[in-house]
């Protein structure tokens, strides 16, 4: 028994936000410095304080979903994502999730400062977007899911309400995110359901392939015509598997040696049986039955008459 690496974009970005977070509050100070990580690198600027001309300010409007205040912040946000996080990667992919992610972090960034005189760090709006993606679990196209209309109603409607109370919290982001989630069930989960029915149609022909290869083997040991071919004769062992000879001469004595019953049968094929006369208390043999009238097959009673030759084969 092993532990896995079950959710490697889940995972990762879990462990990334709890990384940025234990180096910003215990190593830094730790080390006498006053430098503040997250407020550098991991907070979107408000509308007021975004600098169009610094490139640093355009790469929080991703990073930011990293940053976290507190530990009553990250715990929240990390126990949604752990817990939704892996289900959602099953159904859409690891590149999409995180794909997922940083789309939503982008639009909560761009909202911020387009509209908000405040500081914007943090993965709820990430959460939000998993919690209404969850909601189109086994999801049909051109269906709307009783539990993505529960969802909205009791997270976002929650939301909205707390949007206007006087608080630390940025209930817009979480209302982008969820706005984030629900476009990317709508689109995403079509396409995802249409990709499982190419697996299993694909699984279904290869299973199909395999019996059918599987019937041309069990039938190919009966075929009359496995023996007959005339450049490169095939035969069958007793586990099924063919066996090829290449040369033309070994191959032409083997088809002569190997003359037997289902040729004779194969060749006589809609021709008249013929029963010669038995004299009662008289056992013939095989070649004494076509000795009078033959077998009307040249090579049959060519056959014959040589076998006939060797004491072995008399009546």
């Amino acid at each position: 028994m092993r532990i896995k690496y079950n959710a490697p974009t889940t995972i990762t970005f879990s462990l990334l936000c709890f990384a940025v977070f234990i180096i910003n509050t215990y190593i830094i100070p730790a080390t006498g410095s006053s430098f503040n990580l997250i407020e550098t690198f991991f907070t979107v600027p408000s509308s007021e304080t975004f600098n169009p001309s610094s490139p640093g300010d355009y790469l929080k409007l991703f990073t930011h979903i990293f940053g976290h205040a507190n530990w009553s912040h990250l715990i929240a946000n990390l126990s949604y994502i752990l817990i939704l996080g892996p289900m959602l990667e099953i159904s859409y992919g690891s590149i999409n999730m995180a794909l997922m992610i940083l789309v939503t972090g982008f639009a909560t960034g761009v909202i911020n400062v387009c509209f908000f005189q405040t500081s914007l760090l943090g993965a709820s709006g990430a959460v939000f977007m998993m919690v209404l993606l969850s909601s189109f679990t086994n999801h049909k196209k051109n269906e709307i899911p009783l539990t993505f209309i529960l969802v909205v109603v009791l997270f976002l409607g929650r939301e909205i309400v707390n949007a206007f109370g006087n608080d630390d919290i940025s209930h817009f982001a979480h209302l982008a995110g969820g706005l984030c989630g629900s476009l990317f069930g709508f689109f995403a989960q079509g396409g995802q359901t249409s990709r499982n029915a190419r697996g299993k149609g694909k699984a279904a022909a290869v299973s199909s392939g395999k019996k059918t290869a599987a019937a041309k083997t069990r039938g190919a040991a009966y075929n009359p015509d496995t023996y007959s071919t005339p450049a490169l004769w095939r035969k069958q062992d007793m586990s099924g598997q063919d066996t090829r000879q290449d040369d033309a001469e070994e191959d032409k004595d083997s088809r002569t040696a190997s003359f037997g019953f289902a040729d004779l049968a194969r060749k006589t094929e809609g021709k008249p049986e013929h029963k010669p006369a038995v004299k009662p208390g008289k056992n013939p043999g095989i070649f004494n039955r076509f000795k009078s009238k033959g077998t009307g097959i040249s090579e049959v009673d060519q056959a014959i008459a040589s076998f006939e030759e060797t004491d072995s084969f008399k009546s």
